[in-house]
């Protein structure tokens, strides 16, 4: 296998990694080694580039398993080599030569063993030390069968070409099976010549990760950052350009390496004989088939693709690579870490380039410096306190206010915080650009201790009509009361973060220091060993509405008994709470009516059912009469009863009507 070494390897943050080859070679194929589960991103990404030749074309091992592809070859089983062949090769032709001078010619039988045994009286006997002896028979071509002592055997030759290819392809496979996770990919180059190539592809590869450290010192900090990456591939990397890229392009898998395969529909061959006569219609007009033409369909191929010919031309011509300008490298600092980092901004994307080349042995992995930035502590890395009831609701957090000055996106990793040469804790530090600001958690002050009471006042505003609603407006004040106890014996800074609510709005409360989309932070001093207690007020108007048609009296009387609306709104909803209570009352009686009719109506039915069953002589006719006198009243009874819900809808709708005129007015 020709070797052509990596000399650049650039690693993204959503598991792949660019692999580029570079090299000179004198031959006509080149084979590269790569994982199963890696090959659909070698078909879909790879690219090879021949500057002083031609590539004629790429192949790869199949999809298939060993045991698949040797279904209907020859097959050595494990064991003994010898044995084995000549077992798989029963029924060829083979030419054996052992011990003596004769060279035996013939077909395989079969495998013969027997055993050297003792005789005593007709008996064989079992001595625990017998030999066995293993002999081929062989058929010749006048019908003579020889068996040979397979352990005086020097040699055997095959004599069918095919056979001994498909020995041959047994032994490949069997040697590729031993690494079952590698398929070959043949690269194919225009004679053995001398060659000059450039490979890439897309493969997967562990994520690279980014790992900080933050080193506090008196007036100055040290913010060092590395770059975690592993060599997953089947090789050493010596030597190599290596890219760390910040940022997430779209990936998918494509599966370019199964092959697919279309099911087609089964059909039966149909019976022949003809079991009736049959007639058949006149017959087309014949059709000449046109040859068919590459060039020309080419002719017809959209405008840019490549013709025929063409294609294997194209792809020595591509067009170099245009140069990006990098930003300047970061200023190494001090004498234990040599950081040598060019950062790149890529529109979406952030690029770490390692200046020196980079060796990492197979299965190793390494820490690449990327960062090395001295920080001013006023300015980019102040120490403060932060306290946020939701982040912790006894204690505020240590905290660092950094600024990303360093002239890099940072992407997110774990940072572990020094002060004064001692370990003190730990935070994640989130995906920062340039000029970013973040506050980065790293410890609980327990010297401090935070208390807080909350308490809500409501407030009654105005009151007026909107229609047929009645509209109240409420003020509502919540306080809220920090009590800071600062323990030590020290004086300190706490930011105090608030949060904010939505539709509130601050009141009698000093002007925040700052604000962020959620919060608003105030910066207090805190004398050592004292409390200090900060109030924070905010305010909302809530409406409330009713539907003055649901009004009762009574709600009325309270609303102005308590100051909520004064006598002429009371006047005004009056003529209405008066006029639906009358409503309300009128509906209620003809409900009672309704339900009173049903009862008679049930009643009549009965009547009728027995007057009809009774005769009108006797005393069947006095109790038929008496029927007939009771039915009478009831119909009587319905029929007032009708004209009052009659008139009770007559009422109600100029009522209604009225209601609906005065509502009206109140608006003018």
């Amino acid at each position: 296998m020709v070797d052509l070494p990596i000399k650049k390897i650039i690693l993204y943050k959503h598991g792949v990694g660019y692999v580029e080859r570079r090299g000179k070679l004198k031959a006509d194929k080149l084979t590269l080694q790569f994982k199963r589960g890696n090959m659909n991103d070698v078909l879909k990404s790879l690219v090879v580039l021949d500057k002083t030749g031609k590539v004629t074309g790429v192949s790869y091992e199949s999809h298939e398993e060993a045991s698949e592809k040797l279904k209907n070859a020859l097959v050595v089983p494990e064991g003994n080599a010898v044995l084995g062949l000549l077992k798989s090769l029963t029924g060829n032709n083979v030419v054996i030569d052992n011990n003596t001078k004769i060279k035996f010619t013939g077909q395989v039988v079969g495998i013969q063993e027997t055993k050297e045994t003792t005789n005593q009286q007709g008996l064989e006997l079992n001595l625990g030390s017998e030999k066995r002896k293993t002999f081929v028979s062989l058929l010749d071509e006048s019908g003579k069968t020889h068996f040979i002592d397979i352990d005086e055997i020097k040699s055997v030759e095959i004599v069918d070409e095919n056979v001994l290819r498909d020995l041959r392809y047994f032994l490949e496979l069997s040697a590729a099976e031993r690494k079952h996770d590698v398929k070959s990919v043949s690269i194919h180059l225009s004679g053995n010549a001398m060659h000059d190539l450039s490979l890439s592809c897309i493969i997967e590869m562990p994520v690279w990760r980014a790992s900080y450290r933050f080193v506090q010192g008196e007036k100055t900090s040290l913010l060092q950052g590395w770059g975690i990456m592993d060599n997953s591939l089947e090789e050493d990397l010596e030597d190599v350009e290596v890219s760390l890229v910040a940022g997430q392009p779209i990936s998918f898998v494509y599966d370019f390496y199964s092959p697919p395969l279309t099911h087609r529909p089964f059909i039966q061959e149909q019976p022949r004989a003809v079991k009736a006569p049959v007639e058949l219609e006149g017959a087309l007009s014949p059709v000449v088939a046109e040859s068919y033409d590459m060039e020309e369909e080419a002719a017809y191929a959209p405008a840019g693709a490549l013709k025929g010919k063409q294609v294997m031309a194209e792809m020595s011509r591509v067009a170099k690579p245009v140069p990006i300008m990098r930003q300047e490298a970061v200023a190494a600092f001090g004498q234990s870490t040599s950081v040598q980092t060019k950062a790149q901004e890529l529109g979406a994307f952030f690029r770490y380039d390692i200046l020196n080349p980079v060796t990492i042995k197979r299965g190793e992995s390494a820490m690449l410096p990327i960062l090395q930035e001295t920080l001013n502590q006023k300015d980019n890395s102040q120490k403060i306190l932060v306290y946020n009831k939701n982040t912790n609701p006894k204690n505020p957090m240590l905290s660092i206010r950094f600024k990303n000055n360093t002239g890099l996106t940072l992407e997110r990793g774990p940072l572990t915080v020094y002060d004064q040469g001692m370990y003190v804790g730990e935070a994640i530090l989130p995906f920062t650009p340039e000029g970013g600001e973040q506050f980065i958690v790293y410890a609980v002050e327990l010297g401090v201790e935070v208390n807080d009471t909350t308490s809500t006042e409501d407030k009654f505003k105005s009151s007026y009509l909107s229609g047929a609603y009645f509209i109240k407006m409420h003020y509502q004040k919540t306080k809220t009361t920090y009590v800071v106890n600062n323990k030590t014996k020290k004086s300190q800074k706490v930011m105090l973060e608030h949060p904010k609510w939505s539709a509130y709005e601050l009141v009698d409360t000093k002007k925040p220091d700052e604000e962020t989309d959620s919060f608003h932070r105030w910066n207090i001093d805190l004398p050592a060993g004292k409390a200090i207690k900060f109030e924070v007020t905010q305010a909302r108007q809530i409406s409330y509405s009713e539907d003055i048609n649901n009004m009762s009296v009574d709600t009325l009387e309270y609303y102005f008994k308590y100051g909520q609306i004064d006598r002429k709104l009371k006047d005004q909803i009056s003529q209405v709470v008066e006029r639906t209570e009358k409503i309300r009352n009128l509906e209620q009686e003809k409900e009672n009516l309704d339900d009173e009719r049903e009862r008679f109506l049930e009643e009549q039915e009965r009547l009728r059912k027995n007057i009809a069953a009774l005769s009108q002589g006797g005393s069947e006719g006095e109790l038929r009469e008496k029927y007939v006198n009771q039915l009478d009243k009831q119909e009587e009874r319905v029929q007032k009863i009708n004209n009052r819900i009659t008139e009770i809808d007559d009422v109600v709708l100029k009522l209604q009507k009225y209601i609906s005129d005065l509502i009206k007015s109140f608006g003018k």
